[in-house]
């Protein structure tokens, strides 16, 4: 098929989208398109002919049926449809992300969406800490500090019987950190079932995965948290995971004399 051809193709299934994922449902015959679609006799009869000289259509037995390739491309539209309808409302948060950052794009799709308001900035976080509360394992990536939140970062992600959790912050986090008079490090570092690594971190957000069930990032502004996505998907825990897994292998554990400079454990 030439370049043609295949851009032919393309604006077809674009302009009959309506038709051929009706015929893609269910074979039918015209009458029940045209009352369907709300068009003429006429404008369906040059629909599903197109369809037909394109491929994607076939008449058979009184009725319209899609062909297998038809079938495959109106999956495959409904597919971007609800791709671009979930980067549509993920748009407030993932506006505040550099232009060259890089996200997996199953972090977004079916993901939902939090932002702040000026009344309470720190609403995104609202779901990051109830992630955190009903999980047992924990794995994060942190490109930058909160500061305000840390306390409660590490009340909720240690909160319960059992907890497993391992965290991977930047040289740059782990300096603010060890800077702040309100961090106590002891509590984290002396922690056996709390394990921090420093390493490059490349993420523009930050990543945690809870339990291997949910993932979610946490976008952020100059100033605070422009917004948080969190996602059940399988995809995107799985996404998740190897983007943690690949951060945590250029990584070195922290241990409990540790300082911002001081030393560090290389056990990955």
């Amino acid at each position: 098929m030439s370049s043609t051809d295949r851009e032919r193709l393309a604006n077809l299934i674009h302009e009959r989208r309506e038709c051929l994922r009706l015929i893609s449902d269910d074979s039918r015959g015209k009458r029940e398109l045209v009352d369907a679609l709300g068009c003429s006799r006429s404008t369906v009869e040059r629909a599903l002919r197109s369809l037909e000289n394109g491929g994607v259509a076939t008449y058979r037995n009184g009725e319209w049926h899609a062909t297998f390739l038809g079938r495959f491309l109106d999956r495959r539209l409904r597919a971007y449809r609800s791709e671009v309808a979930d980067a549509a409302s993920a748009a407030p948060v993932l506006e505040s992300l550099p232009r060259d950052s890089e996200m997996p794009p199953a972090y977004v799709s079916g993901a939902d969406a939090w932002t702040g308001t000026p009344a309470v900035p720190d609403r995104p976080l609202t779901p990051v800490f109830e992630s955190l509360r009903r999980a047992e394992r924990i794995r994060a990536v942190v490109p930058r500090a909160l500061a305000g939140a840390i306390d409660r970062f590490h009340e909720h992600a240690t909160d319960g019987e059992t907890y497993d959790v391992s965290v991977v912050v930047s040289p740059a986090v782990w300096g603010e950190l060890d800077c702040l008079d309100a961090f106590d490090r002891a509590p984290v570092l002396t922690d056996p079932d709390l394990d921090l690594y420093r390493g490059p971190v490349s993420t523009t957000y930050t990543l945690w995965i809870a339990d291997e069930t949910e993932m979610g990032v946490i976008v952020h502004t100059s100033t605070g948290v422009s917004g948080v996505l969190r996602n059940e998907h399988e995809d995107a825990v799985r996404a998740a995971l190897n983007e943690f897994q690949s951060v945590k292998c250029e990584a070195d554990r922290i241990d409990a004399s540790a300082t911002s400079t001081g030393s560090m454990n290389d056990d990955r």
